[in-house]
C-alpha cells in the first residue's frame, strides 16, 4: 500500500501489488523510481536475494523481480543510496 504525503498528514492508503513472500528485517530504499528489497529473514532463514519493483508516477509498485544478490546474506541492516551507488 502506498499513500501521498502531506505537510503534518498522510492521505487514504491505496492498495498497490504486493512484495513476492513474508519476511523481516529486510532493507528498503526507494531511489530512482525503483523500490529495492534486498536481504532480510524468512522463516528458512537470513536471505542474500534483492528484489526490485518500478515505482510509476501515480505511485503505484509494479511486479517485483529479482536482480544481483548480496553476496552473503544479511537481516536488520541500513540502506542509504548516494552518487548513484548503494551503501
Amino acid at each position: 500500500q502506498y499513500s501521498a504525503l502531506n505537510v503534518g498528514t498522510l492521505r487514504p492508503f491505496t492498495s498497490t501489488n504486493s512484495f513476492t513472500a513474508a519476511r523481516e528485517g529486510a532493507g528498503v530504499i526507494a531511489w530512482n523510481g525503483f523500490l529495492y528489497v534486498i536481504g532480510g529473514r524468512d522463516a528458512v532463514g537470513p536471505r542474500n536475494d534483492v528484489q526490485v519493483a518500478a515505482i510509476s508516477g501515480t505511485g503505484t509498485v509494479g511486479p517485483f523481480n529479482a536482480t544481483s544478490s548480496l553476496p552473503t546474506a544479511a537481516n536488520n541492516f541500513g540502506l542509504v543510496a548516494f552518487n548513484d551507488r548503494l551503501y
